[in-house]
């Protein structure tokens, strides 16, 4: 089953405090068994660690949520009765899953239905205060780096698609042409702009350049990976870089499949596990979320 996995990191209101990873080890010491991990999320919600990881690179933990007593809600198959449904004795309505793998101060994570950035921090934080931690131990917040020097870093490693406005587009070629004027790849450089100059090009008429303009919502530059020169992801990783300076939204995704976005320049990647929409596999979730955090960190993502 294809999720995405996200990447954050625990910003600290004092520095100088220990890792996450290793107050979430101490927690899962003095809690061995799973009855031994609950405790209580928000509002009536019930959360606990139904599976860990310990063996490899990171932390992996395997949040339940639920409601305890909760039931559900059930139809008549053809008819109209709606009525409400208990669970079997000794078990609870799962409301949603979510698995985290912590390295130091970074995680990574998936989960069954939407969550954020404040969700994963109080799943955390709110276990390791159930299990014997100071309240200045738990005074982070995982957010996504929005730091212009690491996405520097990042996109040149290369680029493999841009999905931005024309308008945008234009303006970081032209930059780009502007500052190589000689060379094969100011010649690439010049057939790209060439190309979406084409698409309102004088001989259009009134209708095509009416439709043409729509087009200037959304550009997608990419390949595919096969039969491209180096220069291709650097040209591209170039042109990113010009792109991420501006003002407009962008989706920019890396040579190792790691996704920009304007919004935080949040790091998430497309990973694939055994599971479906109820329940994700434990161990095959954490092997895809170790995979991760390994490239992420190749890719210098975790670098402090």
């Amino acid at each position: 089953m294809q999720k995405v996995a996200h990447y954050r990191r625990a910003i600290w209101a004092v520095q100088g405090r220990p890792t996450v990873e290793s107050l979430v080890q101490k927690a899962l010491q003095k809690a061995p068994q799973v009855a031994d991990t609950k405790f209580d999320y928000h509002g009536g919600v019930t959360a606990q660690v139904a599976s860990r990881s310990t063996n490899g690179a990171g932390t992996g933990i395997y949040f339940t949520l639920f409601s305890e007593g909760g039931s559900t809600g059930t139809v008549q198959n053809g008819g109209e009765r709606v009525g409400r449904a208990r669970p079997p004795q000794g078990t609870e309505f799962l409301k949603t899953g979510v698995h985290v793998l912590i390295e130091g101060n970074h995680i990574a994570y998936v989960s069954v239905g939407h969550t954020n950035d404040g969700q994963i921090t109080q799943l955390v934080a709110k276990f390791i205060r159930a299990n014997g931690a100071v309240d200045a131990d738990t005074q982070f917040l995982f957010m996504a780096r929005s730091n212009r020097k690491e996405l520097d870093k990042l996109l040149k490693v290369g680029v493999k698609s841009i999905d931005l406005g024309v308008t945008s587009f234009m303006a970081a070629a032209e930059d780009m042409a502007a500052a190589n004027l000689r060379g094969g790849l100011a010649q690439r450089k010049d057939a790209m702009i060439d190309a979406v100059k084409g698409i309102f090009g004088r001989d259009r008429s009134p209708e095509e350049i009416q439709a043409a303009s729509e087009l200037q919502a959304s550009l997608h530059i990419g390949y595919d990976g096969r039969g491209a020169s180096d220069l291709v992801p650097k040209l591209l990783g170039d042109l990113a870089t010009q792109v991420s300076a501006g003002a407009e939204e962008f989706t920019i995704v890396t040579k190792s499949n790691v996704v920009i976005t304007r919004e935080k320049l949040v790091i998430k990647r497309d990973i694939n596990v055994a599971g479906d929409d109820i329940s994700l596999d434990p161990g095959s979730t954490f092997s895809a979320l170790r995979d991760c955090l390994k490239d992420w960190r190749r890719d210098g993502i975790l670098d402090e």
